[in-house]
């Protein structure tokens, strides 16, 4: 019997393959475009882009996060794709299949974006300031409103637009997994950029941005319409190859996992 490709439709999808294949292959991913990222934060956030000092700030934490958050969120959005609904090719599926994983994810995720663009932003300004923070109080980067900002406002709209985006370029364009992964970094990076300029704000200046509905005042009053599109090219080259790179590398993790896992029964 041969080893099961991630993309099959008909479920029966290894959850611990899915799993070992998203922490390493976001381990990888996230190394290599960090200070991409770090330039997209700095401009939202209204400081100095450029400054090769500190434009690795919060990899580590980043990292350090990083490989459990997508075991997590890979395995809730396999598990919910192939099984909570088998059988079907609707958009709606993966829609909701990134729903239940950012939801899921969340728990990782916000802390763990919360530092890291605080730290990208130079709020906080080493990794030892974050250790004693934490050490203060290590449930500190759990609030309601990081929860809020993060995933409500950026992850969800993120995550539906990415999956469907994602899974469409798979399997009706009969595009490779890097390819697909490249278009749906683009298409996402562009249509949730205001989303992610709003949580970046108020994530990074939350004394001055406290709720949605001010910040994308302030973001109005200071920078016009074009303030809620500040940073998407940055954006854009940071989540297409981001993508494109994950999907690849997660594909090929998982088929050879799924090959060596099948021979081995």
């Amino acid at each position: 019997m041969g080893s099961k490709d991630w993309h099959d439709l008909m479920g029966g999808t290894s959850i611990s393959t899915t799993a070992i294949s998203a922490a390493a292959s976001s381990v990888l991913t996230k190394t290599i475009l960090f200070p991409v990222d770090t330039v997209k934060c700095r401009i939202q956030s209204g400081v100095n882009p450029w400054a090769l000092r500190g434009i690795l700030n919060g990899l580590i934490p980043k990292i350090a996060l990083y490989a459990p958050y997508q075991a997590i969120y890979m395995s809730v959005y396999t598990k919910t794709r192939d099984e909570v609904f088998p059988g079907t090719r609707s958009l709606g599926k993966f829609a909701i299949a990134g729903v239940a994983a950012e939801l899921a994810g969340s728990i990782v995720r916000v802390p763990m974006e919360t530092i890291k663009q605080r730290m990208q932003a130079g709020v906080i300004g080493s990794n030892r300031e974050l250790v004693q923070m934490l050490s203060k109080n290590p449930l500190q980067f759990y609030k309601t409103r990081n929860f809020l900002a993060q995933t409500l406002v950026h992850d969800i709209p993120c995550g539906t637009v990415h999956w469907v985006a994602y899974e469409y370029s798979k399997r009706n364009g009969s595009l490779n997994a890097a390819t697909a992964g490249a278009v749906a970094g683009v298409v996402t990076s562009v249509i949730t950029n205001p989303m992610d300029a709003i949580k970046t704000r108020m994530i990074t200046k939350p004394d001055e941005h406290r709720t949605v509905l001010s910040t994308i005042r302030l973001i109005h009053a200071s920078r016009g319409v074009s303030g809620l599109f500040a940073g998407v090219l940055p954006r854009a080259l940071h989540i297409a190859p981001n993508s494109a790179l994950y999907m690849w590398v997660f594909d090929a993790l998982f088929k050879n996992i799924e090959r060596v896992r099948t021979a081995s029964n």
